[in-house]
């Protein structure tokens, strides 16, 4: 994903990306964004590999 892309998509959801906290400091809404992709793009990478595994009769 492109930088320009990452801004244009957190621009859209900013608002509903931050949180209000007493106890603690929040995490920013990047960050939230960041992790959020970066879990998302880790599922699929793994799920792509435990289909190709069952196509092929190897296991992971």
């Amino acid at each position: 994903m492109s930088t320009r892309t990452f801004d244009e998509l957190l621009a859209k959801i900013q608002d509903k990306l931050v949180h209000c906290s007493l106890r603690r400091v929040p995490i920013p809404p990047i960050e939230r964004l960041m992790v959020t992709l970066r879990y998302k793009n880790n599922a699929c990478a793994e799920t792509g590999m435990v289909m190709g595994a069952r196509s092929t009769g190897v296991t992971v």
